[in-house]
Formats: C-alpha cells, structure tokens, sequence
C-alpha cells in the first residue's frame, strides 16, 4: 500500500471517528455535555472543542509543511526520528505535562452545533 493511500485511509478513519463521536454527543443534553465531572476536569464539550482544535493545529501544520522549501529527505529523516522519540516516551509508565505554549485548551463556549460546524469546516477544507 502506498503513502499517499495509508494516508487517505488514516484521514477517512479519523473522520467517521470525529463524525461517530459527534453523533453520540447530539444524543446528549446540554446539561451533561456542559458538566465537569471535577473541578479541575473538563466537559464533555470541552474535550469535544479540544480534539476539533488539536485537529486543526496538526492540519495548518501540515500544510504549511507542504508549502514549505525544505528538501523532503531532511523532513522524513526528522519527523521519523521525532516521531519514534514520541512513541518511546508514550510507553514509559511516567506522565508528562504539554508546556503551556504547546497546550491545545479550549478556551471558548462553543455549543455542540457550533463545534460541529468548525468541524466540518475544517475537514472540507483539509479535503480541497
């Protein structure tokens, strides 16, 4: 299987995954999607409006990697080395905090509707 097609089929996964999870939100009242299970937690909408802008930094980070001059074997050799870096501390049994300048909060409030449509937005124009 090539790239280009492991990489079409990963984005069509993630997109029936981001649709399947909304659904099931649409399902839900407003009560509980606003409800924080703690103080310190966040709602059902906030992790909603977190995974769509988590989505959307990886996107506009993609593509301005594709527009960007940098020979293309520099960026595999780094992206795979950073990559197995990722993947090797995800396995350690230790918990890291994202520096705050990394961190993906949501930060608006946002409704489910609202949400939803920043989504699909989003992924037409991943799409174009």
């Amino acid at each position: 299987m090539s790239m280009k097609t492991k990489t079409i089929k990963a984005f069509q996964d993630l997109e029936m995954s981001s649709q399947q999870l909304l659904r099931i939100l649409s399902n839900q009242s407003n009560e509980l999607l606003g409800r924080k299970q703690s103080n310190d937690g966040w709602s059902l909408l906030e992790v909603a409006e977190h995974l769509y802008l988590a989505e959307k930094v990886a996107a506009d980070y993609l593509k301005n990697k594709l527009y960007n001059n940098k020979s293309e074997l520099d960026s595999i050799s780094t992206y795979y080395f950073r990559g197995l870096i990722v993947r090797m501390a995800l396995y350690l049994p230790i918990k890291f905090k994202v520096p705050k300048q990394a961190a993906i909060l949501p930060n608006s409030n946002l409704n489910l509707m609202e949400i939803k449509s920043k989504w699909e937005e989003l992924n037409r124009d991943t799409l174009k």
